[in-house]
């Protein structure tokens, strides 16, 4: 099994990666909205569910005991889609107070991103055994694609705080 491990990290880098570009150059001011797969804006929401449930479903996965038997085949999963549901239910009721427009389809492309993250969670689960080796090797990998998929969301983040502080400081003049 761990032979599919390149294969699997390639094809899950691949979709962020892609998203990255368009997200990076989005926020450095290049037209990017002909490749993005999502509505202009979108990918953040996307990378930002995929990240949210990768690093919940990977310390999930890291602070449960094996010595208790097998855990559910379906906690990991189940973890990232509702850790990334909670996250855009929260960016949206940030939006609320005036950091940015509230959309329910920002709620819903969070939560895609969370249900990519179950897929990779739910894979890893099935790589590494039931073992605090292999326990330690799904959460390190689970949480190691988390940190990749935040970097473009720390990016985007730091955009949208950049726009609505100067949308703030025109609006005082």
């Amino acid at each position: 099994m761990p032979s599919r491990l390149p294969m699997l990290l390639g094809l899950m880098l691949m979709l962020p990666a892609f998203l990255a570009a368009q997200t990076v150059a989005g926020v450095a001011g290049a037209d990017a909205r002909a490749a993005d797969p999502f509505p202009p804006g979108k990918s953040l929401h996307f990378l930002g569910g995929m990240m949210l449930g990768l690093a919940a479903a990977g310390i999930v996965d890291l602070a449960s005991d094996p010595q208790l038997g097998a855990t559910h085949p379906w906690s990991l999963p189940l973890t990232a889609i509702a850790a990334a549901a909670a996250g855009g239910v929260a960016k949206e009721l940030l939006d609320s107070t005036g950091f940015g427009d509230p959309r329910f389809t920002d709620i819903l492309i969070t939560t895609a991103g969370g249900l990519a993250a179950a897929l990779a969670a739910g894979y890893a689960e099935s790589l590494y055994p039931s073992s605090p080796g292999g326990r330690a090797d799904g959460a390190s990998f689970l949480i190691s694609m988390a940190l990749g998929a935040a970097i473009p969301v720390t990016i985007g983040f730091i955009g949208e705080i950049k726009k609505n502080l100067d949308r703030r400081a025109k609006e005082r003049k």
